[in-house]
């Protein structure tokens, strides 16, 4: 919704967008991954086009806690943005997409909160170098039947970044098991 009650118009499958796209009316309904691109369209302007992408899976907007806090230059949406669905943008590291840790392994324990199959688990990660910002060098996946004992059931190493390198990527691992908590450490 806009401030002035502006319409607004909305794709989800990449097309441009006129008077003509579908108008936005009710909450979107998320199933699986989508880019959404919306406009409002006034009778003197136009705004930019507005683009998320998101990722709806198994462990979007579970109960979710870390072994520690963000950094508090980057906590934007806080612990909840690890879960929220929203795919973070390259470049925009300070738009409230991403979080960002100091040192040290993170550990975030997400609740399934039921047993659940799951064929893969994945981290973003955004690396800036020439703004000290450095993705994991790691990635592992635990589980747990009993929220109290994990075992390992993947693992990835990654090469230490480039200088000057500017990226983002997915990391998915195939652990193949059911579980009630899983427990990948997210950076290392």
């Amino acid at each position: 919704k806009t401030f002035d009650d502006a319409p607004v118009y909305y794709s989800l499958d990449g097309s441009a967008l006129t008077s003509t796209s579908n108008n936005y009316e009710t909450p979107l309904q998320i199933t699986y991954r989508v880019i959404v691109k919306a406009i409002a369209i006034r009778p003197d302007i136009t705004t930019p086009v507005y683009e998320q992408s998101f990722l709806r899976n198994k462990a979007t907007m579970k109960p979710i806690t870390l072994n520690q806090k963000p950094n508090r230059g980057y906590t934007f949406g806080g612990v909840p943005a690890l879960v929220d669905g929203i795919w973070g943008s390259p470049g925009d590291y300070k738009g409230g997409s991403w979080i960002g840790f100091n040192a040290g392994d993170i550990e975030a324990i997400i609740d399934l909160q039921q047993p659940t199959q799951f064929s893969k688990a994945g981290v973003n990660t955004y690396v800036c170098t020439g703004d000290w910002i450095f993705g994991a060098i790691g990635f592992e996946v635990e589980i747990s039947d009993d929220g109290e004992n994990y075992t390992e059931v993947a693992s990835r190493s990654y090469p230490e970044p480039a200088p000057d390198q500017q990226a983002l990527s997915y990391t998915p691992l195939t652990p193949p098991h059911s579980s009630t908590d899983w427990r990948p450490v997210l950076a290392r």
